[in-house]
């Protein structure tokens, strides 16, 4: 059985939208909640706040690489194709998926590694807590990636299927 990058890369983007859906719902229940309890009970949820900053970041987060994989992202080609003749349009396209890459890889990185650092410093005692917001970053950064990944090789070996 062959399993190739298209593959699991659509499996990726099946669960980054079921993930950020169920984020987006767990975001409106808790945060209905939240409403309720401070209003019916005069006290509120102690980590709502936090809770509701990581699920809209984690919504966000998971469904921006699949809107770049769909090429439903932002891109403005007015300008490219007014300044610039069609034959260099290929080599732009390649040239900022190579650049987002390698952005997409040192913040992979540089968020895994404050992640560690975080929960090093939690456990050796000291008063820090976790940046709620390096978990979304290394998720979207990760995905993306792979999602830029599946573009290049399409670029470097066109012979290939997709599915």
């Amino acid at each position: 059985m062959k399993i190739s990058l298209g593959k699991i890369c659509q499996g990726a983007e099946k669960i980054c939208l079921s993930a950020s859906a169920a984020s987006l719902f767990a975001l409106v229940a808790v945060g209905t909640a939240e409403i309720a309890c401070r209003n019916a009970l005069a006290g509120s949820i102690p980590w709502a706040q936090e809770f509701i900053q990581l699920c809209l970041g984690m919504s966000v987060f998971l469904a921006a690489p699949v809107l770049v994989r769909r090429r439903r992202d932002i891109s403005i080609p007015w300008l490219r194709e007014r300044l610039l003749p069609p034959s260099l349009h290929r080599g732009l396209n390649l040239a900022f998926d190579g650049l987002s890459m390698a952005f997409l890889a040192v913040l992979f990185v540089y968020s895994i590694r404050l992640q560690a650092l975080q929960a090093k410093a939690i456990s050796i005692g000291l008063g820090i807590g976790m940046n709620w917001f390096t978990l979304p970053v290394t998720v979207f950064s990760g995905i993306s990636l792979l999602f830029f990944l599946e573009r290049m090789e399409s670029v470097f070996f066109p012979g290939r299927d997709r599915q």
